[in-house]
């Protein structure tokens, strides 16, 4: 099997793995996700979050979708 590497690059956000603040940090993220989206609907447990969205346009579905995924 032919080994694979991508290339490195610097992380220029977020909050390290392990830290004091990243718990609540990560909680004011979701608490307020809610407040952002207006046409998706959340599902969440834990640290997974699930989005789903219906209409009967294939068109419009996406418009929508890409918009709300702009507001986060």
């Amino acid at each position: 099997m032919k080994e694979i590497m991508s290339s490195c690059m610097n992380i220029t956000s977020g909050v390290p793995k392990g830290s004091l603040l990243g718990h609540i940090l990560f909680l004011l993220y979701l608490n307020d996700l809610g407040n952002v989206l207006n046409k998706l609907k959340l599902i969440m447990f834990a640290d997974d979050t699930n989005a789903f969205l219906s209409h009967n346009s294939l068109e419009t579905l996406y418009d929508i979708m890409n918009s709300e995924l702009e507001k986060l």
